[in-house]
């Protein structure tokens, strides 16, 4: 397969969290996953005590501890719905029969609305935090402005925007770049009005690079919706509302069902077709603590010196950055804090680059 691609850019929370909107009077940053842990603490004690309880959730958990206790709960809120039926029948059990079929009903009816209670909680969090209202396009867009420029990416330049963030802040500054992004909206990307509602279609969106610039959310996004039957949606709201159907989101869990979604397994796709074709790969604030995506690219690119994974200057290679190096033998760490003005190492991205280039013209 021909290496047409220059450049792949794979974001993680780390390339959004400098960029929040301090003008909504909330933090200047976006959450990371321990920050956001926090925040959801908050807004369901708010909601209801026993639903932090209910949801699993402690104050000052860190990002694995977050994904492990929340997917816990994802998981019994996915299946639970599924045991109405061995309640019933539970009381002809031996031993069950002083039991009421209708209290036990009640009971998970009960438990059911509390489920639904605490992801709609959850949801709503989402969006106050990840949303449109809460990213700052414009300091953005200056600091993707400059890291392109020393990666050599110039307006004509292939280039595939690849995403685990749930924000929009990559279209954001490639719409102002002059990339034109191609996020698989039916329209133009344009940031939409409130509750205005746009079809998604991934189908083949890699194809539209050089055109544009293919933004692929390997999960999901603010917004997105699918109801039964129904083609996905993106809907831009302040308010999550059940009736818009269910969130196409990959929430933090150790155990994500990438196949949940028929449009997260096409983005997936699309995402192999991209790395195939890659002649670079830059992975921008990630802590590479998703094997899916580390999988990816080891099945996907070769040889691993086309791959550069950031990390922050001031600490080096955390755990899980140093094991995914290990993996990718011959793939270089580049030390870079990506703010409004980022410390790029331009000397290194460039030598990254050129010793690309060198080996593809030997």
């Amino acid at each position: 397969m021909p290496r047409d691609i220059d450049l792949v850019l794979i974001t993680g929370a780390g390339a959004s969290c400098s960029f929040g909107n301090a003008r909504t009077g909330k933090s200047p940053r976006l959450p990371l996953m321990a920050e956001w842990s926090n925040s959801l603490v908050a807004a369901l004690g708010k909601r209801d005590f026993y639903l932090r309880e209910l949801v699993g959730l402690d104050e000052n958990l860190d990002g694995p501890q977050f994904e492990e206790r929340l997917g816990e709960f994802l998981t019994m809120a996915r299946h639970f719905p599924k045991t109405a039926r061995l309640m019933a029948l539970s009381t002809n059990f031996p031993g069950m029969t002083h039991l009421s079929a209708a209290d036990l009903t009640n009971w998970h009816s009960t438990v059911q609305r509390q489920m639904e209670t605490a992801m709609a909680v959850i949801h709503q969090s989402l969006i106050d935090n990840f949303g449109w209202e809460r990213i700052d396009g414009q300091t953005a867009t200056s600091a993707y402005s400059v890291l392109l420029k020393h990666l050599g990416i110039q307006r004509h330049s292939r280039m595939v925007y690849v995403t685990t963030n749930y924000d929009y802040l990559g279209e954001w500054a490639l719409e102002r770049l002059g990339r034109r992004p191609e996020p698989g909206v039916r329209r133009p990307f344009n940031e939409p009005g409130v509750n205005t509602m746009q079809v998604l279609d991934m189908e083949n969106l890699v194809e539209t690079v050089g055109r544009g610039t293919p933004v692929l959310h390997l999960h999901g996004g603010v917004g997105w919706f699918q109801q039964d039957g129904q083609e996905p949606t993106i809907i831009n709201t302040k308010q999550y509302d059940a009736s818009w159907g269910t969130p196409i989101v990959m929430l933090p869990s150790i155990d994500k069902d990438y196949q949940a979604f028929p449009i997260i397994d096409v983005i997936w796709q699309e995402l192999t077709r991209a790395l195939r074709r890659a002649r670079r790969v830059l992975v921008l604030g990630h802590s590479m603590n998703d094997q899916s995506l580390l999988q990816a690219l080891i099945e996907h690119v070769q040889p691993y010196d086309r791959i550069a994974i950031t990390v922050l200057p001031d600490q080096g290679t955390t755990a899980s950055i140093e094991s995914a190096l290990r993996r990718l033998n011959g793939a270089t760490a580049l030390p870079l804090r990506f703010e409004s003005s980022p410390a790029v190492a331009q000397v290194q991205l460039t030598d990254w680059h050129e010793a690309v280039d060198r080996a593809d013209n030997e």
